[in-house]
């Protein structure tokens, strides 16, 4: 498949991602094909200050190791958030965040990663709210070389996309919360109600 149509699909699978969020590993699967790679994973911040991950099946071995032992030992991640990453809507890479040294030492790189065949990420920030920390993350194999700038265009355009599906995801949560929450209410009324949409069409009833 040519770099256009890889493209192409990525995005179609990133919004129908939007209303099935089910599908998030099938869809990072297609964009890890953007630039042949290991995997791609989705990286949010908790509340407890760790971080957790949504993976292509290809990075499910190490995702679980990373949920299990590492998540709160993240380096990248974590010299993300000290940086205000999560929020500056830029494209970064493992040179953004530590020196060749530190890569060499520290154990995320020298244990987890090596231990997995992985070396260099590249990230989107995505966060779809300013108080959610999301970054699409792709993952490269041992022995590849760092991302070129050509690469990293490509992630720059996916970005946007990849932003866009989230927040829509939250809006037709909240959507389907208040829309329960309305039936809940209405059912409990002892009267006949009927909502009306702008055009006068009935779009739901109670019993």
């Amino acid at each position: 498949m040519q770099q256009p149509d890889r493209l192409i699909a990525a995005i179609e699978a990133i919004y129908a991602s939007a209303v099935d969020p089910s599908r998030w590993p099938s869809t990072l699967e297609i964009v890890t094909k953007c630039f042949d790679d290991v995997g791609a994973i989705l990286i949010y911040g908790r509340d407890d200050g760790s971080f957790g991950v949504i993976e292509s099946p290809s990075l499910r071995e190490v995702c679980a190791e990373y949920a299990q032992s590492w998540s709160d030992r993240d380096i990248r991640a974590i010299r993300a958030r000290e940086r205000g990453y999560f929020f500056k809507r830029d494209i970064i890479t493992d040179r953004d965040l530590l020196t060749p040294e530190e890569m060499e030492t520290d154990p995320f790189y020298n244990d987890l990663l090596r231990r997995h065949g992985l070396k260099y990420f590249a990230a989107a920030t995505v966060s779809p709210d300013p108080h959610i920390e999301v970054a699409l993350s792709v993952q490269r194999a041992i022995g590849r070389p760092e991302y070129s700038e050509d690469e990293l265009q490509i992630l720059e355009r996916l970005a946007p996309h990849v932003e866009t599906s989230l927040r829509l995801s939250i809006h037709l949560m909240d959507a389907q919360s208040v829309n329960a929450g309305m039936g809940i209410a209405m059912a409990r009324i002892g009267i006949g109600v009927f909502a009306l949409d702008a055009m006068g069409r009935v779009v739901s009833s109670n019993a």
